[in-house]
C-alpha cells in the first residue's frame, strides 16, 4: 500500500485501489462493517479523483448495490415471501373476523 501522503500520483493511486479490491475479493465474507468501510471509501474516493473519475459519479456508487446479481436474488427472496406471506395473513384476517363474528353472535344483546 503506498503512504498516505503519496496521494497525487497515478501510480500510486491505482496501486492503493488494487489492493482495496484485493483486499476485498479475497474476503471470506461479503460484509464490511460500517465505520470500515467509511474508512476504506475515504482513502479510495479522493485516489479516483486524482484519477480523473466523475466525483458525481463516485457519490452515487458509495451507495449503489456492488452487483445487479445480488439486487436481483435480493428482490426475488422479498417476492417468494410476498408470496408465501400475503395468503397466510390474509386467511388470518379472516380467520380473525370469522371469531369476531362468533363471539358477537354469542355475546347476549343488551
Amino acid at each position: 500500500m503506498p503512504a498516505d501522503g503519496d496521494n497525487r500520483s497515478d501510480e500510486a493511486n491505482i496501486v492503493r485501489i488494487k489492493c482495496f479490491l484485493n483486499e476485498l475479493c479475497h474476503c471470506v465474507s461479503s460484509r464490511i462493517p460500517d465505520g470500515e468501510f467509511e474508512d476504506k471509501w475515504d482513502k479510495i474516493s479522493p485516489a479516483l479523483v486524482t484519477l480523473r473519475f466523475d466525483p458525481l459519479e463516485i457519490g452515487r456508487l458509495k451507495t449503489k448495490p456492488i452487483d445487479h446479481d445480488t439486487e436481483r436474488r435480493v428482490e426475488e427472496e422479498v417476492n417468494k415471501w410476498r408470496l408465501d406471506t400475503e395468503p397466510r395473513l390474509e386467511k388470518l384476517e379472516q380467520d380473525v373476523q370469522q371469531m369476531k363474528d362468533s363471539i358477537s353472535r354469542e355475546t347476549p344483546q343488551r
